[in-house]
């Protein structure tokens, strides 16, 4: 409504509060453990140079294997949580979407009844 100065009344409700969503963290690239697939490797050497073992040069390619897996993992890891991460974000950004017509809607109520009518 229009007060006797032409400005709108402040007694009208307030718009629903819009808060934007935050965007995840960047998540770090995961590392390749290169001590953790070097020491076994070396430790086999070792232990074939004392023992003339060829089993133990066997175990020489586990380490690096492992370390590959482990790294394999927390890649596939990541991404799962990026997944989880990136829809959590569409289901906020789609709500803060319906907060933002709802205020927009509310906006254009409240606007309508102040207009002045010029035609009148």
């Amino acid at each position: 409504m229009i007060n006797s100065d032409g400005r709108a009344e402040s007694g009208a409700a307030a718009p629903p509060d819009i808060r934007l969503p935050r965007l995840p963290a960047p998540m770090e690239r995961p590392r390749i453990p290169v001590i953790a697939a070097v020491v076994p490797v070396v430790f086999a050497g070792v232990v074939f140079l004392v023992t003339g073992s060829t089993l133990a040069l066997l175990f020489a390619f586990l380490g690096p294997l492992i370390a590959l897996g482990a790294t394999a993992d927390a890649i596939l890891l990541q991404r799962r949580r990026l997944s989880k991460a990136a829809g959590i974000l569409d289901r906020e950004i789609a709500s803060a979407r319906e907060r933002i017509h709802a205020a927009h809607s509310f906006e254009r109520v409240e606007r309508f009844g102040t207009a002045i009518d010029v035609h009148a």
